[in-house]
């Protein structure tokens, strides 16, 4: 099953939405992986192999020398290793490749806002965002657990921010 995400812009920002392999639900005490709305993306790890990467990435417009933040809610419940995951922004143009993470989330933690500022650079008009974990190097970096992920924006500073 292919997850896809799709983008809209909207004059407070650009902002994406999750499908396939979603959580669905209507009442957040029946159904707690999402934080608002009724989806959310929620990956399992069974603790069986070495995950690095999710394969889940989306390409977003942006303007050249623009400062925006990026901002997204993770969720955990028993995630293993000191590798969690995390949001991984690259920037694509002639001029600029540069990379940005975010910090990652794991062991258990409930829906946490995760936040980073980021510029586009000269000739950047397009930006890659990843779900991405990095190799842990304890013996036992086979990862469990599952990680819900919900509201990911991405908003010019000089826009004021909405709070969710």
């Amino acid at each position: 099953m292919g997850r896809r995400l799709r983008v809209w812009s909207h004059r407070r920002g650009i902002f994406l939405a999750i499908s396939g392999g979603l959580a669905k639900c209507a009442n957040q005490h029946r159904c707690p992986g999402k934080h608002t709305g009724n989806h959310s993306l929620r990956l399992t790890f069974d603790g069986k192999s070495i995950v690095s990467s999710t394969e889940i990435c989306h390409y977003v417009p942006v303007q050249p020398l623009t400062s925006y933040r990026f901002s997204a809610w993770v969720k955990t419940r028993a995630v293993t290793t000191d590798q969690g995951v995390r949001f991984q922004l690259r920037s694509l143009g002639a001029e600029d490749t540069s990379v940005a993470v975010t910090p990652d989330v794991h062991d258990s933690e409930p829906w946490t806002r995760i936040e980073l500022p980021w510029s586009s650079g000269n000739g950047v008009q397009e930006l890659q965002i990843c779900l991405v974990r990095l190799l842990s190097d304890q013996i036992e970096n086979k990862i469990k657990g599952t990680t819900w992920v919900d509201d990911v924006a991405l908003v010019p500073e000089s826009v004021e921010r909405s709070k969710p």
